[in-house]
């Protein structure tokens, strides 16, 4: 029998430090520099400091419910060919026949709280493929995504050019808006199954209407059983969706 921490769905592994202590705050975890001090500083043994006896600094943030979100964007590094971080990759489609070489590159979207949500601002959301091949839809990720952040594609364009394009428009961090949905999938029945060559597990729960309800009326319950190691597993949003501002109305 196993568990699984926080239930990351293995498109978020790579983003499990970046996840873990940030929503709570800027607690532990946070990526924040820290300047050393001289212990005797003044301001340490003279400023008094208010404290909530209620709360507790290492509780985190429910998931970021299912919904529409005003977000700021930023360009994330993934893993070369070596394994050393890079702008973007590349990979063969081998999903296709025959097999299409493409780029891709992760981004993290920082949320923007509105409509009395503020305690959800600033929380990250990381998209870890976003990838310049078009899908069913006939075009790709990284081509919607410029043009949602405000940005213009040619009529023709290679791969590279594409993802140049991408890199730059991240560079200014743009404003967009998120559709996130929950996602709950085992990562120790993953792991079980890429060991022994099986086909992966589904899913145990896609959108926040799929989990248990919760103690309060109108809410869902984020934890969830793996039916098959009986593991407690978090659900994860996932962002599904990019939008402009103007278009979406949020």
């Amino acid at each position: 029998m196993g568990t699984t921490a926080f239930g990351a769905p293995v498109q978020d592994a790579v983003a499990d430090d970046q996840q873990n202590g940030q929503q709570a705050g800027g607690g532990a975890g946070t990526d924040a520099q820290v300047q050393e001090l001289d212990p005797n500083d003044p301001r340490l043994t003279s400023e008094s400091l208010d404290d909530n006896a209620e709360g507790n600094a290492y509780a985190s943030l429910p998931p970021l419910p299912d919904g529409k979100w005003r977000a700021k964007l930023k360009q994330v590094d993934v893993k070369g060919a070596d394994g050393k971080p890079v702008r973007s990759a590349a990979k063969l489609a081998q999903w296709l026949n025959p097999p299409v070489p493409y780029l891709y590159t992760a981004l993290e979207a920082s949320v923007i709280s509105l409509g009395g949500k503020e305690k959800y601002d600033g929380y990250r959301i990381n998209d870890n493929w976003v990838p310049t091949i078009p899908n069913r839809s006939g075009t790709s990720p990284a081509a919607t995504i410029i043009r949602k952040a405000g940005g213009q594609t040619p009529a023709k364009f290679t791969h590279a050019q594409l993802m140049e394009l991408l890199l730059k428009t991240l560079a200014g961090e743009p404003e967009v808006v998120i559709e996130t949905a929950w996602e709950a999938a085992c990562q120790h029945c993953q792991e079980e199954a890429a060991k022994s060559g099986a086909r992966k597990p589904k899913n145990i729960a896609q959108g926040e209407h799929r989990f248990p309800q919760g103690k309060v009326a109108g809410t869902h319950d984020p934890n969830v059983q793996c039916p098959t190691c009986k593991g407690w597993v978090l659900a994860r949003p996932r962002i599904v969706g990019y939008y402009s501002v103007a278009e979406a109305k949020v």
